[in-house]
């Protein structure tokens, strides 16, 4: 289990604490569900060119011991691309996709078996087709999806990849592990001092985390126009702020109104660059995240609000060799009870590529139908990301810990105040004390 990553451990630990029924409650893996809508697709050739990928991609065979031994599947041990023909059943259809993603919503894959991906197809009337994907985020990291989706395109189009070897993952978080070893021992002794300081949990107030209810995970989200979003972006960046901080700010101040003023969230961070080479393609599990206190009460303005945030992010990011799950873990032994910091936010309107899924990927598989997460401790998983050079707001919410009346209203303060930042050129300054 050594050569695991910090938070495949945490995913593997906490599946075999599940398998042991250890609280009580429903098994629920850390996973991601996507689908694109598209149209007039090579059904074969499609599934085709995704067994190919399962054979370029090892991280797609992964297979994961309850003793936390890795190995990869071989060939004939790859899931079966399943295709549902709905054409002429419209009626039908409809029904069947609501099914089928409220099941691969909640579902939980056979990590012990090699199942770590799952892609299915639906055909529909006037040469639609709905592509369904499931990953366990113990193999693959939300980062790399984009990535593997571009090379299933490559194939699809006839390019012919090379196969990355079998222990180039691993080989890759060894030696991070070596090359980070002295930044790791800082950022270790930084956090120690610091871990003490670490904001409550903002579940303290608004979660049902006492009473055991039915694991159920709901979607909100909205759009900004691209037009919308260049007025976002030029705000931020007049008033000396990235468009993440901005928008990390307003969900803090979303947020403060319903959990209280003093609170932790958790923010991604991805040990990965995106790949600018055949030899730099290889997909896994790199994430990680930093924790980032929340405090308002001294703040009398959201760009005064900004200017903290992103004091305190960019001073943890430069500590985060030491992983979160190590932070949490420590900070567990301080308070002498399970810590987790169970409200995420990941902006990825930094990314270098503009938008989450390249021309490409639309071209052949169509435009992004559906997204949702699930983790068992993540009760907010806020995203926000340009698609197709518009904005998507996205929120992944666990309703069975968070009440969902709460979360939607939430939701709706959040996009409103980032309305009033596109229309209110003084709406960063105003009295939030009032």
């Amino acid at each position: 289990m050594d050569n695991l990553t910090p938070m495949q451990q945490a995913c593997w630990f906490g599946r075999v604490n599940q398998l042991m029924n250890v609280d009580g409650q429903e098994i629920v893996s850390s996973h991601l569900y996507i689908e694109f809508l598209g149209r007039n697709i090579d059904v074969m050739k499609l599934i085709q060119s995704i067994k190919r990928l399962y054979l370029i991609h090892p991280m797609m065979r992964l297979r994961l011991s309850q003793e936390g031994e890795v190995d990869f599947i071989d060939e004939d041990k790859i899931p079966a691309v399943t295709c549902d023909d709905l054409q002429g059943k419209p009626d039908l259809a409809n029904l069947f996709i609501f099914e089928k993603r409220k099941s691969w919503e909640h579902q939980v894959l056979n990590i012990w078996d090699g199942e770590v991906i799952k892609f299915s197809m639906t055909l529909l009337d006037e040469g639609q087709f709905i592509l369904h994907i499931d990953a366990d985020m113990v193999a693959l990291d939300p980062s790399c999806i984009p990535d593997m989706l571009e090379d299933l395109c490559r194939l699809y189009r006839g390019e012919d990849l090379e196969v990355i070897p079998s222990n180039l993952f691993f080989d890759c978080v060894y030696g991070r592990k070596q090359r980070h070893h002295r930044g790791f021992s800082s950022a270790q002794k930084w956090w120690g001092d610091k871990v003490s300081k670490i904001a409550p949990c903002p579940l303290e107030k608004i979660g049902n985390s006492e009473e055991k209810r039915k694991v159920k995970s709901v979607r909100l989200y909205k759009w900004l126009t691209e037009q919308e979003y260049v007025v976002l972006e030029k705000i931020a960046r007049s008033n000396g702020f990235t468009p993440s901080v901005l928008t990390m700010s307003l969900f803090a101040y979303a947020l403060s109104e319903y959990i209280g003023e003093n609170y932790r969230l958790s923010i991604p961070v991805f040990n990965r660059r995106p790949p600018r080479e055949d030899k730099d393609r290889f997909i896994g599990e790199f994430a990680n995240f930093t924790i980032v206190n929340v405090n308002l009460e001294n703040i009398h303005c959201l760009r005064n609000l900004c200017q903290h945030i992103a004091v305190d992010l960019y001073e943890k990011l430069d500590y985060s060799d030491y992983d979160g799950v190590l932070i949490l873990r420590d900070f567990s032994r301080k308070t002498g009870r399970i810590e987790t910091a169970p409200i995420v936010f990941t902006s990825g309107l930094d990314i270098e590529t503009g938008n989450l899924y390249s021309e490409r990927v639309k071209g052949v598989l169509g435009s992004l139908n559906w997204t949702i997460s699930q983790s068992a401790h993540v009760a907010l998983d806020a995203q926000i990301v340009r698609v197709e050079n518009n904005v998507l707001i996205n929120w992944d919410v666990r309703v069975d810990i968070i009440p969902e009346y709460i979360a939607k209203a939430m939701f709706d303060s959040f996009f409103q105040y980032m309305r009033s930042a596109i229309q209110n050129l003084e709406f960063l300054d105003e009295d939030i004390r009032k």
